[in-house]
């Protein structure tokens, strides 16, 4: 891995981490602090398996688009589980 591949990944999990404050705003700091933290690593670390499954060819953007779509989907996928527990608990927890 190369220098360029990581600065594209950390370009790429930051732009998904933003593109994400947009569209599902967090509701409290320590919901910001925990979903972004878990979209920075999930860009970083997910990207490759997103730029590999599509089979993208090699190059910056590719990279940076692979991040930012694996940040953007760890950042809703964290909402959506942290929605579903609390109308679980709301419902039927005690």
């Amino acid at each position: 891995m190369t220098i360029e591949t990581l600065i594209a990944k950390a370009v790429g999990s930051v732009s998904g981490a933003v593109l994400s404050l947009i569209f599902i705003p967090p509701r409290s700091v320590g919901e910001f602090a925990r979903r972004g933290s878990a979209s920075l690593i999930g860009g970083m670390v997910g990207g490759q398996y997103v730029h590999d499954f599509r089979t993208w060819p090699e190059g910056f953007d590719y990279y940076v688009l692979a991040s930012a779509l694996a940040g953007f989907v760890t950042w809703w996928g964290l909402g959506a589980i942290k929605m579903i527990a609390s109308k679980w608990k709301g419902e039927g927890g005690t």
